[in-house]
């Protein structure tokens, strides 16, 4: 069984609570099946909206997301960052020709927001130079 404490109202960002965990019986009348099993959960500040990520040949480029600090983008297994809403993948100087897997986040500041879920993923084709 599980139970997501995201969905717990007035729970506030950055703090830590104590959890209590014990297995109960079906029939009320009977004691608990275990002991209580306590530990601490660091409630996760809201989450930045994700990202939509759009490609128009070497350039992508995505809307805002409110109060990110940042962006992060993966290509491949390279990963770079921007403050900005767009990026150049042709710029980038350690791709080799070839076809990749392109997508970003919004990065987060961290006292307020946790970063937001990775965007979709968009294929990028470097063409050899020749």
């Amino acid at each position: 069984m599980s139970f997501n404490l995201e969905t717990v109202a007035g729970l506030v960002g950055g703090t830590v609570v104590e959890v209590s965990v014990v297995a109960l019986p079906e029939d009320p009348n009977l004691h608990a099946l275990s002991l209580p099993k306590k530990v601490e959960y660091t409630v996760p500040f809201p989450r930045l909206e994700t990202p939509v990520l759009q490609i128009d040949g070497s350039m992508i480029y995505w809307d805002e997301v409110p109060d990110a600090t940042g962006y992060a983008i993966h290509i491949w297994n390279i990963i770079c960052s921007t403050k900005n809403t767009f990026f150049d993948l042709s710029t980038h100087e350690d791709l080799e020709p070839g076809t990749y897997d392109v997508f970003i986040y919004a990065i987060a500041d961290s006292s307020k927001n946790s970063n937001s879920l990775n965007s979709n993923i968009e294929k990028y084709t470097k063409e050899p130079i020749e």
